[in-house]
């Protein structure tokens, strides 16, 4: 981004961290899992568990702090997927939509074609001092099989609007022209105000809805949301997403339960531990994949 993309250092940099709340959504009840599975086999193969027995000390006073700790973690890890988790993702929607809008910002000048823009090419002849253009052409690329869609307009302006995280292209006074092939005829189309949703190399597409998405709320607002929406399609969403932020805390205390023993069991140091934990994450988000 900073090299190929010209992105500001800092924005590019809160770009990647605000990243990294969802890795550690995943990846920590499946490191808890993994983490039990090596200690409690190491602890069987050097046949300390034996030597704990002698004692008379009861497997479970092993296993117990390891639960515990487990139980903590899922409490610290609800918290996380309600607060943490929702504002990062917000700030990485923030950040991107900032990073994309100075590119666009850039990219408009005067009298020379830019392509820069997803579809769409423009050319603009003049830049008053006031924002708006003069003398505006776009050339629209819409489909490689069909011919080149021409607009020309008298003046353009680049409108942004960071609620709805939109970028768009108001044309005034113009007229649109393509060929029909199909037909053999031209067609020309004059318009008052057209408006042109932009998108800078894929990165941004335009979002009609100003609420948060349900991936960027928290789990109060997405039961808010579930009970006013009378969207099927987005209540199922809501729900899913609901369900997730609560069973990936739990799989700590539930991995840790179930893989203790299975360490003792295995007598294993530690490459037949690894091998088997990494199974068992693969299984795990086949399911959870699976389950969405």
């Amino acid at each position: 981004l900073v090299l190929n993309k010209k992105a500001p250092l800092v924005d590019t940099l809160i770009l990647y961290l605000s990243l990294i709340p969802f890795v550690l959504s995943l990846t920590i009840p499946m490191s808890m899992m993994v983490a039990t599975l090596l200690a409690f086999g190491r602890l069987s193969s050097d046949m300390e568990v034996t030597a704990f027995k002698s004692s008379g000390i009861h497997l479970f006073h092993l296993i117990a702090p390891v639960l515990v700790f487990g139980a903590v973690m899922t409490i610290a890890m609800l918290y996380f997927n309600d607060k943490i988790l929702p504002a990062a993702n917000y700030t990485f929607k923030q950040t991107h939509f900032k990073i994309v809008q100075k590119q666009a910002n850039v990219a408009i000048r005067e009298r020379v074609f830019i392509d820069q823009f997803e579809d769409y090419q423009f050319y603009i002849d003049h830049l008053n001092s006031d924002g708006l253009f003069s003398q505006v052409k776009v050339f629209n690329h819409w489909s490689p099989q069909a011919p080149v869609q021409t607009t020309l307009a008298k003046t353009g302006s680049l409108e942004t609007n960071a609620q709805k995280y939109q970028m768009l292209f108001h044309l005034n006074d113009g007229v649109m022209s393509w060929d029909n092939t199909n037909y053999q005829t031209y067609n020309r189309l004059y318009f008052q105000r057209y408006t042109i949703h932009l998108k800078l190399e894929n990165q941004l597409a335009h979002i009609d809805d100003i609420k948060k998405d349900f991936e960027e709320m928290t789990l109060n607002e997405i039961s808010a949301e579930i009970k006013s929406t009378k969207d099927d399609g987005r209540k199922r969403s809501l729900h899913n997403e609901f369900q997730k932020r609560i069973s990936l805390p739990f799989a700590c205390v539930i991995l840790i339960w179930f893989c203790a023993p299975l360490g003792l069991l295995m007598k294993s140091k530690g490459f037949v531990g690894f091998t088997l934990g990494l199974a068992m994450i693969f299984v795990y988000y086949m399911m959870f994949t699976v389950g969405q």
